[in-house]
């Protein structure tokens, strides 16, 4: 059982990634015409923002071989997110903004990425995803941390639901959602926690609150389905 003073730690992170995916979304969206013009330009003008209705259709690791183990690659392909010890494909029109997530992060163990649908900013706001990685805490079973992930979230926002648990390529992860409204926007959280050899990753979907639900499970279950272990030989 997890005490206070040991694997419970980790999930700090759980409420700060609900603090920084709000920055990212106001860094991201915050009214630069240039900005906006150069992210919708560099989608191809046949796609669409709309995430299509095969979740796996837009979310894939790479054409290589696979090793022998389908969970883990050697690498990140070209286009792919790529945090420490992970890969996934972001949704389409999806963009890098991780140095403004970086930016917030203090402390040797922890670490993230942040991706930002910016080609659809809406008064401000981009739909974004952000993961903190806290590496060495000890936790070896995310079971330990299932009441403390509910409990932190909800010290951020309102009507938090846990879900059925999720899979991250071959790991148990928890899923949740919450809502909560912050500078004048109401949104949505679809928040997933995984534990890997002693680090734990939080990943934090946030849309605007009339974002349709098979849009959302859509981004999520893509990105999940998606998601690689990177290890090098």
């Amino acid at each position: 059982m997890a005490t206070r003073l040991g694997p419970l730690r980790p999930l700090r992170a759980t409420a700060l990634a609900v603090v920084l995916l709000l920055g990212v979304a106001a860094c991201g969206g915050d009214g630069d015409d240039a900005d906006r013009a150069e992210s919708t330009a560099s989608a191809s003008p046949t796609e669409s923002a709309e995430p299509t209705d095969d979740p796996s259709s837009s979310h894939g690791i790479s054409d290589a071989p696979e090793p022998d183990d389908p969970c883990v690659t050697d690498a990140a392909g070209a286009g792919q997110a790529a945090g420490d010890g992970f890969a996934f494909a972001p949704p389409k029109g999806w963009q890098d903004v991780s140095d403004q997530l970086t930016a917030a992060l203090t402390g040797g163990n922890v670490s993230g990425i942040a991706w930002a649908d910016r080609a659809s900013v809406d008064d401000g706001f981009a739909d974004n995803l952000n993961v903190i990685v806290t590496a060495d805490t000890g936790v070896d079973d995310v079971e330990q941390l299932r009441e403390q992930f509910s409990t932190e979230l909800s010290q951020a926002a309102s009507d938090v639901t846990p879900g059925e648990d999720r899979e991250v390529a071959c790991e148990t992860a928890l899923y949740q959602t919450a809502t909560t409204t912050q500078q004048g926007h109401d949104l949505v959280y679809d928040q997933v926690l995984v534990v890997r050899d002693g680090d734990t990753y939080v990943l934090t979907f946030t849309h605007t609150a009339d974002t349709p639900a098979a849009t959302r499970e859509t981004v999520v279950s893509g990105t999940l389905a998606s998601w690689k272990w990177v290890e090098d030989e």
